[in-house]
């Protein structure tokens, strides 16, 4: 996937909430698509991580994980690494 400190730092965002998204992404999105091509995602891959995660963390914190693969995703189309 695109490095994701790059994507977070073009968006400026504070150091803290830096920690905190790459976190997220480093402990649960990262297992599931960290050696997958952005064009190699699939809905049944996001499927599996709600899936996975629903028992251990709460609703909105899933809905966040969805969230940050979709602006990874769209980041992604936005440097031709991937059409939509």
């Amino acid at each position: 996937m695109l490095k994701i400190i790059y994507l977070i730092k073009r968006k400026k965002i504070t150091k803290g909430s830096y920690k905190d998204t790459k976190s997220k992404y480093n402990n649960h999105i990262k297992p599931y698509l960290g050696d997958k091509l952005a064009e190699e995602i699939t809905v049944e891959d996001i499927d599996q991580i709600t899936e996975d995660k629903e028992d251990i963390l709460a609703p909105k914190t899933i809905n966040m994980l969805v969230e940050l693969i979709g602006t990874i995703y769209n980041f992604a189309i936005e440097q031709k690494k991937v059409q939509r």
